[in-house]
């Protein structure tokens, strides 16, 4: 089992540092996010006291999906997205990674 599990997560860890990397030359200073140890999910977080589904919205217009943070959340959350690294190539990574910061730049 162990040979058959250990490509696939040394592929899953690849992605998360590729998807990392990116948002960390792409988005904002203003914006922040958890390094997972494990699962597929980072949480991005807008600046305290913004509306991340602004954000999604601005996302979605330029064709890149979010998922909003409030609805993992049972206080709070209002500033924050869940993002998912697993199945996207890394050229949509990069192309998605582009949008989204065009999206950022409209929702500040």
């Amino acid at each position: 089992m162990d040979a058959y599990l250990k490509p696939i997560r040394a592929e899953y860890l690849r992605k998360k540092n590729l998807f990392s990397d990116l948002m960390e030359d792409m988005l904002p200073e203003s914006f922040s996010w958890n390094d997972p140890d494990g699962g597929m999910f980072i949480w991005l977080r807008t600046p305290e006291g913004t509306d991340a589904m602004r954000l999604v919205d601005a996302a979605l217009e330029r064709k890149v999906v979010l998922m909003p943070g409030k609805p993992f959340h049972v206080r709070g959350g209002d500033n924050t997205v869940r993002l998912n690294f697993a199945t996207a190539s890394d050229e949509e990574m990069e192309e998605g990674m582009r949008r989204l910061r065009e999206a950022a730049s409209a929702f500040l």
